[in-house]
């Protein structure tokens, strides 16, 4: 399809499986603006696009001539760049998991579908927590911390000091 072409011009298979569409129902599209153009997949109609590998191989997207994402047969994904999402990012193991979320510039990381947000990082640098705080062994608080209504329990042979009382 369009071997020998001396000028720009389109090139597309078109495929019609109903009356509704009568042009196309499924285009396979290379546009005409020269060597740089777009190339396009499109599907009409509310029906699902599917991409399958039917005997277990996985299913690659590269750009640059470099896998970008790997779809494998264990339907894991694996991306060779970052993964952006814009306001929310949902992790599921089955059930939802976790859930990190940015709300003009306030993010929060949510445990499931709880409503219990446990912590929230403000855009200051401020952390607040819901919930108890666990600090492990020999771990140090380099800046302030502040407890307001609440405890601070120590274990063990925990020890406070340099305490300056108001």
């Amino acid at each position: 399809i369009g071997q020998g072409r001396t000028g720009n011009g389109y090139s597309y298979i078109d495929l019609i499986g109903d009356a509704t569409y009568s042009d196309y129902g499924f285009r396979i599209i290379r546009n005409n603006s020269g060597p740089n153009t777009t190339s396009a997949i499109l599907h009409r109609g509310t029906g699902n696009l599917e991409i399958s590998a039917n005997d277990s191989a996985s299913i690659l997207l590269k750009t640059n001539g470099t896998t970008a994402l790997t779809l494998n047969s264990s339907q894991d994904a694996t991306f060779a760049g970052s993964v952006r999402a814009e306001d929310r990012l949902d992790l599921y193991n089955g059930t939802k998991v976790l859930q990190l979320k940015n709300v003009n510039n306030e993010f929060t990381i949510r445990n499931g579908n709880s409503g219990l947000v446990p912590l929230t990082i403000a855009s200051g640098g401020n952390v607040t927590f819901a919930g108890n705080i666990t600090v492990g062994t020999n771990a140090n608080i380099d800046n302030n911390l502040t407890v307001s209504g609440g405890n601070i329990t120590l274990g063990g042979t925990g020890r406070i000091q340099g305490i300056d009382t108001v």
